[in-house]
């Protein structure tokens, strides 16, 4: 298994069976020897879509997703319901 392989297999697995008009992948790594490698891999998901007739594009960042996505949250407020059917954590 390589960089993007699990992309790889869902855009195989689109192409043989849904057939959308679009894939559109966006991944992030964030260790930079396997940049490459992941962009190699989106080269081939877009062949395979073309061979499909389904346009695709990619984007790959060498970033954290993990702090990208946390930077992306900051100053929204996140409410979790802890709510369990019929019992109410208020009144216990």
């Amino acid at each position: 298994m390589g960089a993007g392989a699990l992309s790889a297999a869902v855009v195989r697995l689109l192409c043989a069976r849904q057939r959308p008009k679009h894939i559109s992948i966006t991944a992030y790594e964030i260790d930079t020897t396997l940049i490459e490698p992941l962009r190699v891999t989106m080269v081939e998901c877009r062949r395979h879509c073309e061979r499909a007739g389904i346009s695709f594009s990619a984007t790959v960042f060498n970033e954290d997703l993990i702090a990208t996505a946390m930077h992306e949250v900051q100053g929204y407020s996140i409410q979790v319901n802890t709510r369990v059917a019929g019992h109410d954590p208020n009144t216990s």
